[in-house]
């Protein structure tokens, strides 16, 4: 309503098209973590540690190698596939989100491995839409209207990856005291994973 019905439909048309790419983005390693992750809870530290910063690192590059991509693709796909070239600089912008939302699936699907789900709940839902609607809201008053909407989006998701990890630190303080060993490739985690995100593209189309 504040935003108007223009500026509303090009903030809708850049989140559906990232949000849909931002569910397929961690390729499954939101569930990798957690399969693998498990395995070695409580059993090897040192383990564990590799397997959440392995899959945490390799969300985030995917998300950046993705980003790059659509960043450089902005004045093609707004001209010659949605007819706006208004919104080159705000899409390029919403890009931004992109490696913090796939990493904050993972990161947040990783505190699930203590068998406590309030924590992935609080980064992955409470945080990251508490933050969009008040960062919003500040930006509105501030003037920014679409653009304050866009970043407040971007930034909403770079804060709740911050609480996801300092959950995921907290939760398994004592793994990341250890060592770190190799006991899953990164080969091995995408071989289970990215099967598995088959799910996520049935439920985007």
């Amino acid at each position: 309503r504040l935003l108007g019905l223009e500026a509303f439909g090009l903030y809708a048309l850049g989140w559906n098209l990232l949000r849909s790419i931002g569910i397929l983005l961690p390729l499954g390693l939101q569930n990798g973590v957690l399969h693998f992750g498990a395995r070695y809870w409580r059993q090897d530290d040192g383990a564990l540690r590799s397997i959440l910063v392995r899959t945490i690192a390799m969300s985030f590059l995917i998300g950046c190698g993705v980003t790059l991509i659509l960043f450089i693709a902005a004045p093609w796909l707004m001209v010659n596939v949605f007819n706006e070239p208004g919104f080159i600089t705000p899409f390029r912008v919403f890009t931004l989100m992109l490696p913090f939302m796939g990493t904050l699936r993972v990161a947040a699907n990783a505190t699930r491995i203590s068998q406590r789900m309030q924590y992935s709940v609080a980064a992955e839902e409470i945080a990251q839409s508490t933050l969009n609607i008040l960062l919003f809201a500040l930006f509105y008053l501030l003037g920014w209207e679409l653009m304050g909407a866009v970043v407040s989006t971007v930034l909403s998701y770079i804060a709740a990856l911050g609480v996801a990890l300092y959950f995921v630190r907290r939760l398994f303080r004592e793994a990341f005291q250890a060592p770190s060993r190799s006991a899953v490739t990164p080969r091995q985690m995408v071989a289970f994973s990215a099967p598995t995100s088959l799910a996520d593209i049935s439920g985007v189309i």
